[in-house]
C-alpha cells in the first residue's frame, strides 16, 4: 500500500511512490546497485518519465552501455520537445517509518518491470506512467489517500 503526497502540488495531494531505476544489464543486488527517486502516479502519461539527472548518476555507476534511441514528445500543454528514452527497470519501493526509532524503514517491493523511460531534463521527479501501471490493477482511495496494487484475490485499500 502507497500514500499520497504532496510531491507535485502543495494544494492538491495525489498518489506517490518512490522508485528505483537500474540497467537490466547489470546484475542487481538490491536497491543500492540503482538510482532513487521520488514519483507521482500519473494515469495521464503514457510512459514512465524520469529526470535527466537521474538518468546521469545511475550512468556513472553502471557497468554496461544503456539502450537507447530519441522521440518526439507531446506535453500536456500540446508542446513539443525531442527526448531520449532507456530501456531500465524500474522497481517500486514501500516506505514506512518505525515508529520506535523515527527512521525510514525501506521495503523492496515486488512490483519490477523493465520498460522504456523517458528522460527530462527540467523534471525534479519521476512519473509513473500507464506503460507501467496499464500492466497491474491499481486502485486509488481518495478519501484515505492510500492507493496499491490488486491481485485476483485481494482488491481492498482501508
Amino acid at each position: 500500500m502507497y500514500q499520497f503526497g504532496n510531491l507535485q502540488s502543495e494544494e492538491y495531494a495525489c498518489p506517490e511512490v518512490s522508485i528505483v531505476i537500474y540497467n537490466p544489464l547489470d546484475d542487481y543486488k538490491g536497491d543500492t546497485q540503482g538510482e532513487k527517486v521520488n514519483a507521482i502516479v500519473d494515469t495521464g502519461a503514457e510512459m514512465t518519465v524520469v529526470p535527466q539527472s537521474t538518468i546521469n548518476a545511475l550512468r556513472r555507476r553502471s557497468i554496461n552501455e544503456f539502450e537507447t534511441y530519441p522521440i518526439i514528445m507531446e506535453n500536456a500543454d500540446g508542446s513539443t520537445v525531442i527526448c531520449d528514452v532507456y530501456r531500465l527497470c524500474v522497481r517500486l519501493i514501500e516506505s514506512e517509518e518505525s515508529e520506535s526509532s523515527g527512521q525510514e524503514n525501506l521495503q523492496i517491493n515486488f512490483i519490477e518491470r523493465e520498460i522504456e523511460i523517458v528522460s527530462l531534463p527540467d523534471k525534479e521527479y519521476a512519473l509513473i506512467g500507464r506503460d507501467f501501471l496499464d500492466l497491474y490493477k491499481v486502485v486509488f482511495n481518495f478519501k484515505n489517500r492510500l492507493w496499491g496494487f490488486c491481485d485476483e484475490t485481494n482488491c481492498q485499500i482501508s
